[in-house]
């Protein structure tokens, strides 16, 4: 019997064991340990995907460069699998340090993940994903209501009624709203801009990681090289590097060329948009199309008689959606979503108290607030301390509406000083080995209705 997991076919508790020997294992190395990070502890688990105040964040899709087809295991890939620009330059320069050193026989150059880099898995785009998986969850939540016959519904209040019941049990493991799907297990961390992945292993095998990563001749040289690159490795995934956007050393030397300073929060406020703006504007559309997807035309209705009559459900236009129900109204039904999707230490009162809050300061001016009132609520839902209503949360409140108008200035200001600069912006590439991206728009709308660094290290 193995040491580590190689199958899914070991029991439960020896599988624990033996992820825990693999965990320690890793933590012995304590001159590496430092760049070997724990992506599902903490903050890390959403990393890249929101911003300081954990508002769900996308990055821009014409900040990505794609790699050649020499940096892509398959080479049919190149031009297709990409990173943020400074990312991707930094690893370039990253895989031709590697070929130095094995040309110098610094290291082993029969290494079949290490000696040659090449890229398997890289940047993926967070709209796409978010399609797919709406697509399938909501033909299954249509699938639910047209095969409850009993609880059909005549109208559209009834079907948000019906829709809150149906997905009341699943919405902590399968996000309806594409806020809550960044901050789910379902968004990979690929989708940041910020990971590239140099093998194909599985990810549960814990054998293949120790016999080709951990164990391999230049393991020591490929985790140091990382620190000297900008990259943290995840300690789960070996193969999988992510650009360390905290270190300022890092983006002095490779944010620059695209005129970034080393500030972590500039760099997101340039190359990252909110994601609630957007998305809020297509809400209702996705519940319109949801709403026909799932009504049954015709259904049979005992009448007041005890007598069974057929109806049918009242078929809407688009618009007539829209001039009926207030913003306020698709407002307060997308707090309350977000809130079933969200594991927060408030209860019923508290929720309702939030939304509440939220809704009376989205009153006081509807067309400047709503997109605060969006991003104050993000916050909100992702952030525990005192009871709402008490003197130090309503402290707490003023301090980060305070810092959250602050915060949004900040980006505006970074997004006017980009518009100044960009005519100044050449599209870069290292040596012809990276292919600039193209402008990708995100379509929210449903379609129906709408420097070499040679060995210096960051790192002490």
């Amino acid at each position: 019997m193995g040491k580590f997991v190689k199958n899914k076919r070991e029991s439960t508790a020896l599988t624990f064991y033996k992820k825990v020997i693999y965990k320690e294992t890793l933590q012995q190395q304590k001159s590496l340990r430092k760049n070997l990070t724990n992506f599902h502890l903490g903050e890390k688990i959403m990393y890249g995907r929101v911003n300081m105040f954990y508002a769900p964040i996308a990055i821009q899709n014409n900040r990505i460069k794609y790699l050649s087809e020499q940096l892509c295991a398959d080479p049919a890939l190149g031009g297709r699998i990409g990173a943020v620009n400074f990312v991707a330059d930094s690893f370039v320069e990253m895989s031709k340090q590697f070929q130095k050193a094995a040309l110098a026989g610094q290291i082993s150059s029969t290494e079949k993940y290490l000696s040659n880099l090449k890229v398997y898995r890289g940047y993926e785009d967070i709209h796409e994903k978010y399609k797919n998986h709406y697509r399938i969850y909501s033909n299954q939540i249509s699938q639910s209501m047209k095969s409850d016959r009993e609880n059909s519904f005549y109208n559209f209040d009834q079907f948000v009624e019906r829709l809150i019941n149906v997905i009341s049990g699943s919405l902590r493991t399968h996000a309806l709203t594409k806020t809550g799907f960044i901050k789910s297990k379902y968004c990979p961390i690929h989708s940041s801009g910020l990971a590239l992945e140099i093998a194909d292993l599985s990810y549960t095998n814990d054998q293949d990681k120790m016999d080709h990563f951990v164990n391999s001749k230049n393991w020591d040289f490929y985790v140091k090289t990382c620190s000297s690159y900008g990259f943290l490795v995840d300690r789960d995934v070996p193969w999988r590097i992510v650009a360390d956007i905290g270190n300022p050393d890092f983006m002095r030397v490779f944010a620059s060329r695209y005129r970034l300073s080393s500030s972590k929060q500039s760099f997101m406020n340039r190359y990252y948009d909110l994601v609630h703006d957007r998305y809020f504007k297509a809400f209702k559309g996705y519940l319109y199309n949801l709403y026909n997807m799932s009504r049954v035309f015709e259904y049979v209705e005992i009448n007041s008689c005890g007598k069974p009559e057929r109806s049918q459900t009242i078929s809407y236009e688009y618009q007539q959606i829209v001039a009926r129900y207030s913003d306020e109204y698709f407002l307060r039904l997308y707090f309350k979503i977000r809130l079933m999707e969200e594991s927060t230490s408030m209860d019923a009162h508290e929720e309702q108290v939030l939304i509440n809050e939220v809704i009376e300061y989205y009153r006081v001016n509807p067309k400047s607030h709503l997109s605060r009132a969006l991003y104050f609520f993000e916050f909100f839902v992702n952030k525990t301390f005192d009871k709402i209503g008490s003197m130090s949360y309503i402290n707490q409140v003023k301090k980060i509406r305070h810092e959250i108008e602050l915060e949004m200035i900040r980006n505006n200001k970074d997004r006017q000083d980009e518009y100044r600069e960009n005519s100044k912006l050449v599209s870069r590439s290292v040596d012809g080995e990276i292919v600039q991206g193209n402008t990708s728009e995100d379509y929210d709308v449903p379609s129906q209705v709408r420097d070499p660094l040679g060995n210096y290290s960051f790192r002490s």
